[in-house]
């Protein structure tokens, strides 16, 4: 089975939430005495959901390599996160087009609890690194987030560690 294609990785995705379902809690008892089935079944899906919305990032920037001419160094870099609650659950989205603002990439992923800035900066990060990976040297970035947009231009200081983290990231 190949685990690039989107189908097959719902397939698995979907096996995993069916093992979770079905895997005998009791089996595990002897090294995790207090793991419930709720736990299992918790953790299959997640695992499921990681397969469904997180693998490929990379892949994906890799495979789309060649829809690029070498002249095309430029590019458009739109990328939002998103969280419920605050902090809470969250994800990333990213788009990138070409000069003539046709997609070149799309990406989506959940990035586990954290805060909407931290997932607005986390969205930009994997968005550079897939620009990175198809070779774009010059990038136009949009984000709707005033925090992120107005400490990378330098207007507000990074006061949180946690964003300080980020930011550094994104600065490399």
């Amino acid at each position: 089975m190949d685990r690039k294609s989107p189908l097959d990785n719902q397939r698995l995705s979907r096996v995993l939430e069916l093992l979770g379902e079905r895997v005998d809690v009791e089996l595990l008892r002897p090294e995790f005495p207090d793991l419930t089935g709720e736990d299992v079944r918790g953790l299959f899906h997640a695992l499921g959901e990681h397969l469904r919305y997180c693998q490929g990032w990379l892949d994906s920037a890799r495979n789309n390599r060649g829809k690029l001419e070498a002249r095309e160094i430029s590019a458009s870099l739109y990328c939002d996160g998103a969280s419920r609650g605050n902090p809470g659950p969250s994800g990333a989205g990213v788009v990138l087009l070409d000069h003539n603002d046709d997609q070149i990439l799309q990406l989506s992923c959940f990035l586990d609890s954290g805060t909407n800035n931290e997932a607005e900066y986390q969205a930009l990060i994997k968005g550079l690194e897939a620009a990175g990976e198809l070779g774009l040297s010059s990038l136009r970035i949009f984000s709707d987030s005033e925090l992120v947009v107005k400490q990378l231009r330098g207007e507000y200081k990074v006061r949180n560690p946690r964003l300080q983290y980020l930011y550094d990231r994104t600065m490399a």
